[in-house]
């Protein structure tokens, strides 16, 4: 399934990664660190290849076995795990904060949205040829794009700021699971509610259970963008609030 992704057409790849390339300029641009730029290339390139491989395979695993609660709560904290691996290049940065841990796995869960934003393009197009494909960059890769480097970027805040407040090895390990446990649950909310009421929106039944007819132009221009910024405004506004309260210790 990972080789099928690989030979993706050219178009799709661009829809993919583009958008997550102007999200990945944009956090590199504001969050500068002490963090040498070789570790956030590293932390991209782990987001890219290694983390959607692990999660793929755990995913397909826990999905034979448990196919109600992988989508909402299995996978979220699969790919959580898997993306915040990256995150332990932290230790190699000496004077690492919440900031450099926010690069990171932000950097990290950026990586992941472009190859998983592959998969989900190549079936937009096969569903609803190019109208479906250009929709779908549109809602995931810039509209929702930054989704996954949020949820990760927060459990890489929660070990920067142990990191950065000299905590034990104990502590540190404490607030790794505290950031990971926000994480999960960041993406748990996004994959059982807001992902729901969005896919509702863009379906715009004309009666409950009907077929769709497809998104107008202000629920696709207006009404998703809102709904997006809803679910992901807390988490980013956490986060900014956290980089410079430990910023400032």
């Amino acid at each position: 399934m990972f080789s099928d992704l690989v030979a993706a057409p050219p178009l799709i790849w661009l829809g993919a990664s583009l958008p997550v390339l102007g999200y990945v300029a944009l956090l590199w641009f504001l969050c500068r660190g002490t963090e040498p730029s070789t570790l956030r290339l590293a932390a991209f390139a782990w987001g890219v290849v290694a983390a959607p491989a692990l999660s793929m395979h755990a995913n397909n695993a826990l999905y034979a076995r448990a196919p109600d609660l992988t989508p909402v709560l299995l996978a979220p904290a699969v790919e959580e795990v898997a993306k915040a691996a990256a995150i332990a290049l932290l230790f190699l940065v000496p004077d690492g904060g919440a900031r450099s841990g926010v690069i990171l796995g932000g950097l990290a869960g950026l990586g992941f949205s472009l190859t998983e934003n592959v998969g989900y393009l190549m079936i937009a197009a096969v569903q609803d040829g190019s109208t479906g494909l250009w929709r779908a960059i549109w809602v995931r890769g810039i509209v929702a794009g930054a989704k996954h480097g949020l949820f990760t970027a927060t459990a890489g805040a929660a070990i920067g700021w142990a990191r950065r407040a000299s905590a034990t090895t104990t502590r540190i390990i404490g607030f790794a699971v505290a950031g990971l446990t926000a994480a999960v649950a960041q993406h748990a909310l996004w994959n059982g509610i807001a992902s729901h009421v969005i896919t509702d929106v863009l379906c715009n039944a004309p009666s409950p259970g009907g077929s769709c007819a497809g998104p107008d132009r202000v629920d696709l221009l207006v009404s998703v963008p809102a709904l997006t910024a809803i679910c992901l405004a807390p988490g980013a506004l956490a986060l900014r609030w956290v980089t410079r309260a430990n910023q400032n210790r």
